[in-house]
């Protein structure tokens, strides 16, 4: 997420008394299962593994949405003879591995288009160069990865043609996950973190380009071979894939109800989530208000605009 780095190197975190480690976890499963056990304030996560464990007792919220798009969809290759989703019914999809979420709105999806996919539609590819030679040797004719997955595919060269269904991509399943304790008891924290968050938001949008250069700073395994020119161009065009935001709205905000409420509904039909869930089990948008007061926008703008790597 390059508005966490951004709020490092910006400062937003140091002028908020933050100095947050960052720690990665195997999947979205295991970081949803230390968050909720407080060994870590704050998750970057997909809902699933949360829906899907709230009947056995895991506590915790979502305080803040990224995006407004599902973090997963289905690609294939842009010169490929599949040009709509139902002509996958009998294809085999790639995915990063059996436990993926992405697998539970590839069948929705399927759903939609009039056709079924059993779990032996599926078959574990990873991603990156494994993922690309399981398409090019055609052992699948898709890929269901997540948004980061194609945005690096997309950086080695490699160009898709996606397939979203509005009911089912058009909200987004990703964003900031705390506990039930770190949120009673660490609640000025918490709007601190997301007004740095937000400072950090608006700085990207000023400015993509010195973003983009503190996220080499940062990782610089992710600047794209070639010259500066070339490099900047190519990663640009990533940044822009990963920070998709079809509608044009600030990426970084509260769940909204409605949108949640149809990716719940999805997720019961796929056997994920009970019936007894509800939204307000699962979100909590109550810091925003506080958070975005934190916010100059004048001053951050400037500060972008003016910003040197």
């Amino acid at each position: 997420m390059v508005e966490f780095y951004v709020a490092q190197e910006a400062g937003f975190l140091a002028t908020a008394g933050l100095e947050p480690d960052v720690n990665y976890a195997q999947n979205g499963a295991v970081a949803t299962q230390l968050v909720a056990s407080d060994h870590g304030d704050v998750g970057l996560i997909t809902l699933e593994p949360y829906v899907a464990s709230f009947d056995k007792g895991m506590g915790g919220k979502f305080i803040a949405t990224i995006g407004d798009q599902n973090l997963f969809y289905v690609g294939v290759p842009v010169d490929s003879d599949i040009t709509t989703f139902a002509q996958l019914e009998g294809k085999t999809i790639g995915v990063l591995s059996m436990g993926s979420s992405s697998i539970y709105y590839a069948k929705a999806m399927a759903k939609e288009a009039g056709f079924t996919l059993a779990d032996t539609s599926f078959a574990p590819v990873g991603m990156g160069d494994s993922a690309l030679n399981a398409l090019r040797t055609n052992q699948v004719q898709a890929l269901a990865l997540h948004r980061p997955a194609f945005a690096a595919l997309e950086r080695s060269g490699f160009a898709f043609r996606y397939f979203k269904d509005d009911a089912i991509s058009g909200f987004s399943n990703y964003g900031l996950f705390v506990s039930d304790a770190t949120l009673a008891g660490q609640r000025d924290k918490l709007v601190r973190f997301l007004g740095a968050m937000l400072k950090a938001e608006l700085f990207v949008k000023t400015n993509p380009e010195a973003a983009l250069r503190i996220y080499w700073k940062i990782q610089p395994e992710a600047r794209p071979a070639g010259d500066e020119a070339a490099a900047v161009e190519v990663g640009l065009s990533e940044l822009n894939f990963e920070l998709d935001n079809a509608s044009g709205n600030e990426r970084i905000r509260p769940f909204d109800a409605d949108r949640t409420q149809g990716l719940l509904d999805v997720l019961k039909s796929e056997g994920v989530a009970s019936a007894s869930i509800t939204v307000s089990d699962i979100v909590d948008g109550s810091l925003f208000a506080e958070a975005a007061a934190l916010v100059d926008r004048d001053a951050v703008v400037q500060l972008a605009t003016d910003w040197k790597n």
